[in-house]
């Protein structure tokens, strides 16, 4: 017989999570290692990572979605920009995107994670994400202003879903 506590647990979504590297890049942005750490470094204006997901058929919403990188530099802040596209397959592309300037305080050495959520909403609010939904995510130094500031080796996507 199941306690109380395990039938609410039962009731609940599982919230599971899923992490996925970037994998391509453009304008002058390469490949580049710290320790056990690798992954696409972007430390110039013009240089572009990209990271590709497709939504499982069990997602319904993020709990979280963040962007993982290692910092090259101690900035106050550190200034990236995050383009989001998504659609589902036999659709186009740009159907669905927003466009994100984010800064985050960064500690040279240190794993940083930066929260993408608001760049997974549509500027229009029309279009939500959706199971089956791909997602393209792009990681660029954003030219200032303010200033171009931008030293990474950018990891991956994180996201924690229900």
């Amino acid at each position: 017989m199941m306690s109380n506590r395990e039938a609410k647990h039962a009731q609940r979504p599982a919230t599971k999570e899923i992490f996925l590297p970037f994998t391509s890049y453009a304008g002058g942005a390469d490949l580049s290692a710290v320790g056990g750490f690798g992954g696409i470094r972007i430390d110039a204006n013009g240089e572009y990572a990209y990271c590709t997901i497709y939504l499982p058929e069990d997602f319904k919403s993020f709990v979280e979605a963040k962007v993982v990188f290692l910092a090259l530099a101690t900035t106050t802040p550190m200034t990236m920009r995050i383009v989001t596209n998504w659609c589902p397959a036999g659709a186009n592309y740009a159907q669905a995107n927003n466009l994100q300037t984010k800064s985050i305080n960064t500690f040279l050495h240190n794993v940083e994670e930066v929260d993408i959520s608001q760049a997974l909403t549509t500027l229009g609010g029309n279009t939500k994400i959706a199971a089956k939904d791909y997602l393209g995510v792009q990681f660029s130094s954003q030219a200032g202003p303010p200033a171009l500031n931008t030293n990474v080796i950018v990891l991956g996507v994180r996201i924690k879903y229900k």
